[in-house]
C-alpha cells in the first residue's frame, strides 16, 4: 500500500499565512495494490471523525506517490505514478483521476 496526506486549515475566511491552533483537516489518499483501488478520506479536528472512505478503481495503472499535495478550494490534488493526478474533493467526498502528459526527457 502506498499513501500520502495533506494537512490544511479548516477556519472559514482564513488567509492561511499564519495558521496555528485552529481547526484543521487531514486529507488521506492511499493505493491498495491488492484490489487496484485508490481510497480517499478526510479527518476533521472539529468532529474528531474520518469521512466515509471513497474508493476509486484505478485499473491497476495508478499508484499514489508519497509526495506533497496541492490544495485549491475544496480540492486536494496528489500525483500518481503513470502521469496522473488524483483529485479529492473533500467537501463533496468524491475522487477522480486526471491523465496528464509525461514530461520525461523535456
Amino acid at each position: 500500500m502506498a499513501h500520502t496526506a495533506a494537512v490544511f486549515c479548516a477556519t472559514p475566511g482564513c488567509d492561511h499565512l499564519d495558521c496555528h491552533g485552529g481547526p484543521f483537516r487531514v486529507a488521506f489518499v492511499a493505493s491498495d495494490y491488492t484490489v487496484d483501488i485508490i481510497w480517499a478520506s478526510v479527518y476533521s479536528s472539529e468532529t474528531k471523525e474520518w469521512s466515509t472512505p471513497v474508493p476509486l478503481s484505478n485499473g491497476g495503472d495508478w499508484y499514489v506517490k508519497a509526495r506533497r499535495g496541492a490544495i485549491v478550494g475544496d480540492d486536494v490534488f496528489f500525483t500518481v505514478r503513470n502521469t496522473g493526478i488524483v483529485r479529492y474533493d473533500w467537501g463533496k467526498n468524491c475522487t477522480s483521476v486526471n491523465q496528464t502528459t509525461s514530461f520525461r526527457g523535456v
